[in-house]
Formats: C-alpha cells, structure tokens, sequence
C-alpha cells in the first residue's frame, strides 16, 4: 500500500464518496479521484478506483455495503483496477471492449461495446452510457437520485485542489503543462475546440449522438476523475464543452 496523501470524503451525503489525490499526467497537475456509488441495496459502485493506500479499506468499510461494481471508464483508468478486484474478489468488472482486450490479467464481466452501449444498475439508479467515437473510449456515468456525473476525461473541472490539499509543496495552479490542460478541458476557446475537433473526438457522428445522450440526463453536479467536484451548473459546463456537437 502506498502511503496516504488522499482526502477521502462525503460529496452527497448517505450517498456519493470521493478519494482524491495527487496525480501527473504528463507533467500537468491535474489530481485523480475515485468516486463510490451507493445504491439503495447497499451495493457500492465505485468509478476509477485510485491507488490503495493504508486506511482506503477501513475508508469503504465506514461507507457500509459491499463493493459489487469496479468501473474502468476508459483505457488509461485501470492502473489499480487489478488491486481493488483483488481486495474486492466477489465485484462485477466493467470496462470498454478495448480495455478488456488489452489487460489479460482482470477478468471483464461487463464489457462495453459500440453495439453495448448503455447499462443501467440498481433500481434505475445508475446510468452508464460508452463513447466510442471518444478517444479513450469513455464510459460516462449517472447518478439519478444525486443528480451528479461522473467521468474520467470527458469533463476535468481544473485546477485540482482537493487532490493536492495535503501536498503543501505542490501548487496545482501553476506550472505551463497544468495551465494547458486547464485551458484544454474548459470551453470557450481554440485550444479546446482544435483538441477536441482533431485529437479527442474520433468518430464525430458517433460523438454527435454520445454527447446528446449525456445533455439529456439530468444533472447538476460534475464528479470527475480530474479536478474538482462542480456542485452546481455542470450540465451548462457539459453543453459548452460539446457544443459543436449539439448544434
């Protein structure tokens, strides 16, 4: 286990949970999070699980319930998908068909595909929606009851406090790479629509219909893998990202 430099924390009260920490990518500060799920059963949804660290196990223990879902949500979100189903043996492993091709060592369940795209757990309480056309092959999620989404690289929500709010040393609103991604994943300028338009969108019909999708659920609050939780106007910030696709 590696050692604690996570904010482990309650987002929505009795139901969403939060374990952030540092993370690079590329040089840039952009942070990394687990988000955990609570269905009304009890079972426990958990969405790019990040590294395990010493008190991570007593962490979802105090949540209650049972780990049954490990969401992979595209091909770079897997780096301790291997540990989680160790520690959680009995949980359904869900991932994009690519993902699932490529990781001979974890058992896939639940794989998604261009002729799969949605699954829904729980008493309709989770929504998950595959983007193919997207670069990573991104799965998108849905909370109903807390009105949040959840992602991995779809929507970051820069800069990354919370991930970095026990690393003093570190500023996650410096740095040229950091202010890159920044730049790249908020709306309203070129660098984000010449990213968008030529690198991470690959199939833009299939991404035309994926992003509707996602503009017709209702929520809004942003938990992403990168940055900050947004507590309210991310379907605005969902539109603007993708607004070449839902004009």
């Amino acid at each position: 286990m590696s050692e604690n430099k996570s904010i482990s924390r309650e987002i929505v009260p009795g139901q969403v949970w939060g374990i952030a920490r540092p993370f690079f990518r590329f040089g840039a500060k952009v942070g990394g999070r687990a988000s955990i799920i609570k269905l009304s059963n009890g079972d426990l949804f958990v969405i790019s699980p990040t590294p395990i660290e010493s008190d991570t196990e007593s962490f979802i223990s105090s949540i209650g319930g049972q780990v049954k879902y490990l969401l992979a949500p595209d091909i770079e979100h897997y780096m301790s998908l291997k540990a989680w189903k160790q520690a959680y043996p009995e949980a359904t492993v869900i991932g994009p068909k690519p993902l699932a091709d490529k990781l001979t060592d974890v058992k896939f369940d639940i794989v998604m595909t261009p002729e799969h795209l949605d699954e829904v757990f729980g008493d309709d309480e989770i929504l998950i929606h595959y983007f193919p056309g997207y670069f990573s092959f991104e799965i998108a999620v849905l909370h109903v009851a807390s009105g949040s989404f959840f992602n991995a690289d779809l929507a970051e929500y820069l800069p990354a406090l919370e991930a970095f709010s026990k690393t003093p040393e570190v500023d996650p609103k410096t740095g040229f790479k950091t202010h890159l991604f920044m730049k790249m994943f908020s709306p309203h300028n070129w660098l984000h629509e010449f990213v968008l338009g030529n690198v991470l969108a690959k199939d833009k019909n299939a991404m035309k219909r994926d992003v509707k999708v996602v503009s017709d659920w209702k929520f809004d609050r942003l938990v992403p893998c990168h940055g900050d939780v947004m507590e309210t106007g991310a379907k605005k910030w969902w539109n603007d990202l993708y607004a070449r696709f839902l004009h």
